[in-house]
């Protein structure tokens, strides 16, 4: 079948290394050192250090306690303007008219505190460098490639067997000349169609 070449090619191939510069590595490790830390675990009885645990830096920890008071601000606006929108209580649409502007000014305050407490344009830019670096890995790449090809994959529903969908091309082949024809005709409905009927 087609799609085992794929496959073999797929699971059978190898990437080239892409290794990063010093300074990409050193910036990777930087960056990951302020948003994430490694912690020892220690036993409680004998004070022996039995491992590590990855836990969130300060930084992040701001991050993550900024964008939950924002997302909860966001939510308290769209729930309020909602019910405005869609309900006969005269006290919900008269409290939309009258503190719309005050909901929506504490999702600006919640953004403001975000940006100056929670380091959201620090954080946001160490992600997306993490990510534009780690990102060109022909790794990831490939790895890509299997996930879409073993998305294809279906099961016939009598057999069981596994399958990958084939579909013809071009997409205009039903229309295409070469077909043998075939004609019918009002005369031909007795050569075709008979009825009986009985007691």
């Amino acid at each position: 079948m087609l799609w085992t070449a794929y496959k073999t090619a797929l699971d059978d191939s190898e990437v080239a290394e892409g290794d990063l510069t010093e300074e990409q590595t050193k910036k990777l490790e930087k960056f990951r050192g302020l948003l994430w830390a490694k912690k020892e675990k220690k036993n409680i009885l004998t004070d022996e250090v039995e491992g590590y645990e990855v836990v969130v830096t300060p930084v992040q920890a701001a991050w993550n306690e900024k964008k939950a008071a924002f997302d909860n601000a966001v939510k308290e606006y769209n729930n309020k303007r909602i019910s405005a929108m869609n309900s006969d209580n005269a006290l919900v649409v008269q409290d939309w008219a009258l503190n719309g502007d005050l909901y929506r000014s504490q999702v600006r305050t919640a953004n403001d505190a975000w940006v100056s407490g929670g380091y959201k344009n620090e954080v946001d830019q160490m992600n997306a460098y993490i990510d534009q670096v780690t990102r060109r890995s022909l790794r990831l790449m490939k790895a890509a490639l299997i996930g879409q090809f073993d998305a294809g994959l279906e099961k016939d529903i009598v057999s069981g067997q596994p399958y990958y969908r084939t579909l013809p091309i071009p997409s205009g082949f039903a229309t295409g000349a070469g077909w043998t024809q075939f004609t019918f005709k009002e005369d031909n409905k007795d050569t075709y169609a008979r009825s009986e009927t009985n007691a």
